[in-house]
């Protein structure tokens, strides 16, 4: 009953910038993500990718992120949502924690510690951009609704 007044006065006072941002940042960062991952890659090789070549990775990558994203972000948004969370530490830890998963499973094996690290750092480039996407800078924002 006060969720739904809340939605209710969120709607009065045309507070509804979630609703259109979380499909955004579902878009967005999943394949922004593959995108700088591959030049990285390809950058510490000293080569340049070729056109095709960089356009399969990031359609590969960028399906198997939204996917992880979708199972394994999309809970800890709203547990972050519903606990008022708004840190840019949250987003970022939640999502090197998430991007753990998603290695383990594409490779198949227990990978190199360092292979998951490299996975930590681009889930936290993630959740990162995922908090900014949707809050913008400011820590004090005001309540969104979902």
């Amino acid at each position: 009953m006060a969720q739904t007044d809340s939605i209710t006065a969120s709607r009065a006072t045309g507070n509804t910038g979630l609703r259109w941002r979380v499909p955004l940042a579902l878009i967005a960062v999943p394949f922004f993500v593959p995108a700088v991952m591959t030049l990285v890659i390809a950058r510490s090789d000293g080569s340049s990718p070729d056109l095709n070549d960089y356009l399969g990775n990031l359609m590969l990558y960028g399906t198997f992120t939204f996917f992880a994203m979708v199972i394994l972000g999309l809970p800890l948004l709203w547990l972050y949502l519903r606990l008022n969370q708004r840190s840019f530490l949250a987003f970022a830890f939640g999502g090197g924690l998430c991007a753990i998963p998603p290695a383990l499973v594409g490779s198949g094996r227990p990978t190199q510690l360092s292979t998951l690290m490299f996975y930590f750092v681009i889930g936290v480039i993630a959740g990162l951009t995922f908090r900014l996407i949707l809050f913008g800078v400011r820590r004090d924002a005001p309540d969104r609704e979902v």
